[in-house]
């Protein structure tokens, strides 16, 4: 997350519930943050909450 938050210049807040498990793959920069946002989430392991430049992680 910490990569995706340079590239698409997006503050990344966590829930407390969330785990500290990574989710590995490649992405796209040409793709948008909600492409991505929704790539992961299909991984069915976390959600997300995109607001302005504000995304929230959680379980």
């Amino acid at each position: 997350m910490r990569k995706l938050s340079r590239w698409y210049d997006v503050d990344v807040r966590y829930s407390d519930t969330v785990s500290t498990e990574g989710i590995y793959g490649r992405v796209s920069r040409n793709k948008n943050i909600s492409q991505v946002i929704k790539a992961l989430e299909a991984t069915k392991t976390v959600h997300f909450r995109l607001e302005g430049r504000r995304v929230s992680v959680m379980k």
